[in-house]
């Protein structure tokens, strides 16, 4: 709270004639910045409009990664955040999915978005830290790590790792990393959904043609 008054100019004790206490200032910024991402467009297909559903969620945590330190079990139920929930939802309405697997899919997506967005946040805190790109940390360590593991203590990790590391020049690339984790998750998604509408099929196939034997005529013999 004196942060945010030193910023303002005014004393710690005026901001409380408009928020009561730290938590509800949190509560406050949370849902003034879920505002602020964007809703999805009607795009033609389920799975390009869940994919810039996660787009705009990694978007936003790039713009305020200060939500990534703020538990989000017990959400805000700010008009901004109850807004963005609905519309999320709204993306998958009539897809197939019940209710319940709704709130699942879009759970499990929201949570790699998350999830995602940390690993990047931690690295570039990192190199803010430490002042040494992932680079140059990894230049430095090398040496050591060589003489302590060898090249065939660990050669699973010894060959993929050297990939990565020529790739990407790093350890990891969290950009790379996030869009494999989503094409996947999406590609899982799609393949459920479709045998879902299989199941339905057959079941009105199989329905169908118990209703036709009912209403079959029977011929009586003489």
């Amino acid at each position: 709270m004196r942060r945010v008054a030193d910023h303002l100019r005014v004393s710690v004790m005026s901001l409380y004639g408009y928020v009561p206490a730290k938590d509800d200032l949190l509560d406050l910024m949370i849902d003034q910045a879920l505002g602020d991402c964007r809703k999805t467009e009607r795009v033609d297909s389920l799975r390009s409009r869940l994919a810039a559903l996660a787009t705009a969620n990694w978007d936003l945590y790039m713009r305020h990664p200060w939500l990534l330190e703020i538990d989000d079990h017990r959400p805000v139920l700010g008009p901004n955040v109850l807004a963005k929930y609905d519309s999320e939802l709204a993306v998958l309405d009539g897809s197939g999915l019940s209710d319940i697997e709704m709130q699942a899919a879009l759970s499990g997506l929201l949570a790699l978005v998350r999830g995602a967005a940390k690993t990047k946040h931690d690295a570039l805190t990192a190199v803010a830290r430490t002042g040494e790109t992932d680079q140059q940390w990894w230049a430095l360590r090398a040496p050591l790590l060589q003489q302590i593991t060898g090249p065939d203590a660990f050669p699973v990790a010894t060959r993929v790792g050297s990939a990565v590391g020529e790739a990407v020049q790093g350890p990891d690339d969290p950009d790379t990393a996030f869009r494999f984790a989503l094409d996947r998750y999406l590609d899982g998604l799609v393949a459920y959904l479709k045998h879902i509408d299989k199941e339905n099929d057959a079941g009105c196939a199989e329905t169908s043609g118990q209703l036709q034997v009912k209403l079959a005529p029977r011929h009586r013999g003489r």
